[in-house]
């Protein structure tokens, strides 16, 4: 017996799951199984992401943490894995490799410039800036900036492509020491990729 093909809004399921919505949301928003979502993603050439990806700035909280911290405790990798890991890492230079800040490298102008010598200390803010880094409002501005400048740094324009991932961080322009009521604006953010972002923080010079 032939079951009739279920219908779905293409265009509709491809742009809500391209600004983000999981696959599993939007089966229970159409009453589909995820399996029908996925196959009709796939027909119409819409790159599903990978697991990693659809993790991304996601936060778990600390009871789903304990669990996967005790499941992995006491875990042995075989020496296969251990292998593949080592292959895969094999010819990765370092980024600090052959620097240093005698050199007058401007990447390592902070190196040893902790707490009251870094030119941002602000009497210590830490506690506040980490807890504001794993609010929601946080990620979803974080989000936004990114969803903006299309997944691209604005310094180099470097953006993650098939088969090269580019790590990519939402900049505040004025930092959140100085000025923390601009930190859920959206003009206050820029997306930078992992070195760009490192460049303009060590372009800040250290407290003598």
């Amino acid at each position: 017996m032939a079951y009739p093909k279920i219908t779905l809004p293409i265009r509709q399921l491809e742009a809500r799951y391209l600004s983000g919505e999981s696959v599993n949301s939007l089966a229970r928003s159409f009453g589909v199984s995820s399996y029908v979502v996925r196959t009709r993603l796939e027909e119409h050439g819409v790159r599903l992401r990978s697991l990693s990806e659809s993790l991304r700035g996601r936060v778990f909280s600390s009871e789903w943490k304990a669990k996967i911290s005790a499941g992995l405790r006491g875990r042995r990798l075989s020496a296969e894995s251990r292998a593949k890991i080592g292959a895969a890492n094999r010819g990765n230079i370092p980024w600090a490799r052959g620097r240093s800040k005698a050199s007058g490298d401007p990447m390592m102008a902070n190196i040893g410039c902790a707490g009251r010598k870094h030119w941002n200390w602000k009497g210590g803010v830490s506690d506040a800036k980490n807890r504001f880094r794993m609010s929601s409002a946080y990620l979803q501005w974080r989000r936004e900036i990114f969803i903006r400048d299309n997944w691209t740094c604005q310094d180099c324009n470097a953006r993650s492509t098939s088969g090269k991932r580019v790590w990519l961080n939402a900049h505040h322009l004025i930092s959140f020491a100085l000025r923390p009521d601009l930190a859920l604006e959206l003009s206050n953010g820029i997306t930078l990729c992992k070195m760009c972002h490192r460049r303009r923080h060590a372009a800040q010079p250290c407290n003598s």
